[in-house]
Order: structure tokens, then C-alpha cells, then sequence
């Protein structure tokens, strides 16, 4: 959900437009003709209920949403020709779908938009110091990819044979990054044992260097477009993870309100103000006609999420680890804020609407969703839009240069779906 901003110390916010049958039990994305010759149209029983999704003219690549059980399952068939029709999806979370439609582009390259020194890079004494700390010399090491930082984060295997996550940074070359390394130490040392995070082993500062370690996990970060199996894994975890973080652990620094955060989700308001911080030509012409009902919803994002849970506040793929073991882990805690048990569930579910799949029925069937009103989620997603909407338009980081196509893509996924929410 968050996209980082260096130039201020803790402060930062780390698709399509469908259509929407409010008539109907539930919402789904409305799936346009393809070039195959799909024609997909809405099925309804005798009493007007929306039961699924059908092809008025199968083709031999044709790919549909059927509702095959009543309102208990989906499952996406594949109708090749030698295919058959085989389940795709089949779990608890009956409402994940995914309809012939496509997916916002995502431009930037996947586990691949970091720019992070190498371990053989890093100042030799500090070489010497992590090794020292572990007991072995590091016999390999593996960068890892993901992020927009330009820290060392890499997978170090050990002449023992055992392994072990360094990360490490310079206070003199990257102070953001410094003060962000600082700030998740101490939320890892605080986290409860049951919160399903990686764990810190040790900690070295150095001078100007900050080196961290975590037990390195055999697994990897969750695919994108989000795979149904891996999402419904991440959202079984968040039910638990905000019930272990609420109220928020004794023994966490003192974390910001999203009062605090407020003035870094202003941009529609200042907008309408007329402040010279918001420069109307960031915002197209569909939004610029609505930006009083935007700046309206952004004037309550702070009220309507506020909470007592500790809340991650970068909920997205590449801060989350698939383990071989079938578990999903949280990492990179640098951002965590009071609020909301839900915020972490919206946040996420931007990606999901951008990647294609309905997550407004996700909204509908989630625990954390249950009985909040539909203006505190569009208040929120109308200050998340107008945060990336500003981040995204900033100058290039040279470092990170990935950071603001990264930017682009959450605005225009938040802006899809609040325009679907607000029937635009």
C-alpha cells in the first residue's frame, strides 16, 4: 500500500474500472468481450439472483467464471479443448473471482526494483564485522530484489552451511533508510512471539553503519498478478495478525495516530483550498470535477480509520513471505501505525483490484470488513489515491527508479476502485 518518502522521517503511505449490480447478494467486476470470442453474461435463478457467470459463445481459448454450488464456491474453468474443466479455485473465500477482463499493467519489474549494493560492495570492516557476529565467513550471498530502498538486504549462507537475512545501511550514504532501519528494530524486538513476523536475531551499529539479522526463511514473496491460492493465504493471516496487534503490544515505540498521518493525506483538500503545495494538473479531468466529494471523503479518512490496533500499514506483496511450509509472514515493519484493524485488509486489497480479481467481494466476506461502513473504506481509498496521485508525479529517485512508476500504479488502482465504489 505504502510507497516510501525519504525526504521526511516516518511519514509515508507503504485498475480497472468495473461495474457494480448492487440489485444483486454480491459485486463483481463486469467482464467485457474478448478477442477470442468470449461473451460472458450474468446468470440469474427465477428469483433474480445473481448465480453466475456463463459464455453465450464458447471458444476453444475461452476462459469463464461459473457459480457451480449455490453461493458457497467458485471455481474458474478453463474450457481449452483438451483441457477439460478442472477447478481453479476452490476455498473458504467464496468471492475471489477472476473474470475474462484484464489487469492494470504493472510497468515496473517484479522482485526486481531495488537497487541494492552487492555483499562483495559493502566497506570491508563492515564484511568483518558480520562475519564476526555470525561465528562463519559467508560463503554466498544472494540480493534480494524487492523494495525501493537502496539498503543491503541479502540472503547470506554461511560456510556451515547455515543461513541467515542481513540487512545493513549507511547513516552518511541513506539517513532516510538509516532512521526507517532504526525504527524496525524496535518494532521487531517488541513484537508479541505469535505475530507471524520474521525474527530479529541481532543487531550491530558501527560508526555510521546499522546491520540487522533476521533467520533467513526458506520460502519467497507472494506472485503477482496475486494467485488465488497465495491471496487467500494472506488474507487468513490478517484476521489473526490484527487480533495479535490489537490493542497494540507493550513494549512498541510510540506509534502515530492516523491524526498524525493527516497532513500526508491532504492532497484533495489542499487542493480545493487552493494551496499552492497540490498542482491541479496532477489530477485528470474525471476527478477534477469531483474533487469537493474527494476533498469531503479525504476530511474524514483520519476519523473514520482511526483505531487501537497496530497496524503494518504497508501491507503488500513484497512485504510478505510465502514459507515452503505454507505459512505467510509479514516483513519490513518500518511503517507501523496506529489504526483501524481493516486499514491492512483495504490496503492490500488496492493490489487486488489492479491485479483483476473482485475485491469488493473480498470486502463483503472479510472478518475485518464486517460492519464498516462503506464511507470510512472510500475515505480512505480517496486519501490513499490523493497520496499517490501527489508521490507519484515527484521528481525520480536516483536509486530507486522504479519508485514512482510503482507510485502511478497504486494511484490509478486506487482511483479505479473508488470510482467502482462510487458507481462512476
Amino acid at each position: 500500500m505504502i510507497a516510501e518518502r525519504p525526504t521526511v522521517v516516518r511519514r509515508r503511505v507503504g485498475y480497472r474500472t468495473a461495474w457494480s449490480d448492487h440489485r444483486s447478494t454480491f459485486r463483481t467486476s463486469r467482464p467485457s468481450t474478448s478477442t477470442t470470442g468470449c461473451l460472458p453474461h450474468f446468470v440469474r435463478s427465477s428469483r433474480g439472483t445473481l448465480t453466475g457467470i456463463r459464455c453465450k459463445v464458447p471458444s476453444a481459448r475461452c476462459s469463464v467464471t461459473e457459480r457451480v454450488r449455490g453461493l458457497g464456491d467458485w471455481l474458474w474453468h478453463s474450457r481449452g479443448p483438451d483441457a477439460g474443466s478442472r477447478p481453479y479455485w476452490d476455498g473458504k473465500w467464496s468471492g475471489v473471482t477472476r473474470v475474462p477482463a484484464e489487469p492494470r499493467p504493472y510497468a515496473a519489474p517484479y522482485g526486481a526494483t531495488a537497487q541494492r549494493p552487492s555483499w562483495p560492495s559493502l566497506p570491508p570492516r563492515v564484511r568483518a564485522l558480520v562475519e564476526e557476529r555470525l561465528g562463519q565467513p559467508v560463503a554466498e550471498a544472494v540480493s534480494q530484489g524487492g523494495g525501493f530502498t537502496n539498503g543491503f538486504a541479502s540472503r547470506l549462507l554461511l560456510a556451515d552451511g547455515s543461513r541467515v537475512f542481513v540487512k545493513a545501511v549507511s547513516r552518511l550514504r541513506s539517513p532516510e533508510i538509516f532512521s526507517s532501519y532504526q525504527q524496525e528494530i524496535l518494532v521487531a524486538r517488541a513484537l508479541p512471539e505469535h505475530v507471524p513476523a520474521t525474527k530479529l536475531r541481532w543487531v550491530l551499529e558501527q560508526e555510521d553503519w546499522l546491520m540487522l539479522a533476521f533467520d533467513d526463511v526458506a520460502g519467497r514473496t507472494p506472485q503477482r498478478p496475486w494467485q488465488p491460492n497465495e491471496l487467500r493465504a494472506v488474507l487468513d493471516m490478517l484476521t489473526p495478525l490484527a487480533t495479535a496487534m490489537t490493542p497494540a503490544p507493550a513494549g512498541l515505540p510510540k506509534l502515530d495516530t492516523t491524526a498524525d498521518l493527516d497532513r500526508d493525506f491532504s492532497f484533495w483538500r489542499r487542493l480545493v483550498a487552493g494551496d499552492v503545495s497540490a498542482d491541479p494538473q496532477l489530477v485528470g479531468a474525471r476527478w477534477l470535477r469531483r474533487l469537493e466529494d474527494l476533498a469531503a471523503l479525504e476530511s474524514d479518512w483520519a476519523k473514520l480509520a482511526a483505531g487501537q490496533t497496530a497496524v503494518h500499514f504497508d501491507m503488500r506483496d513484497d512485504n510478505l513471505l510465502i514459507t515452503d511450509d505454507g505459512r505467510v509472514l509479514v516483513c519490513d515493519w518500518n511503517w507501523l501505525a496506529l489504526a483501524a484493524p481493516w486499514v491492512d485488509l483495504v490496503g492490500l486489497l488496492v493490489s487486488v483490484h489492479g491485479d483483476g480479481l473482485d475485491a469488493e467481494v473480498i470486502l463483503a466476506e472479510h472478518p475485518l470488513a464486517r460492519g464498516v461502513e462503506p464511507r470510512a473504506i472510500n475515505s480512505l481509498l480517496s486519501a490513499m489515491a490523493g497520496y499517490f496521485t501527489e508521490a507519484a508525479a515527484r521528481p525520480a529517485f536516483p536509486n530507486s527508479p522504479w519508485m514512482r512508476t510503482h507510485q502511478a500504479w497504486w494511484r490509478d488502482a486506487t482511483l479505479s476502485w473508488l470510482a467502482l465504489r462510487l458507481q462512476l
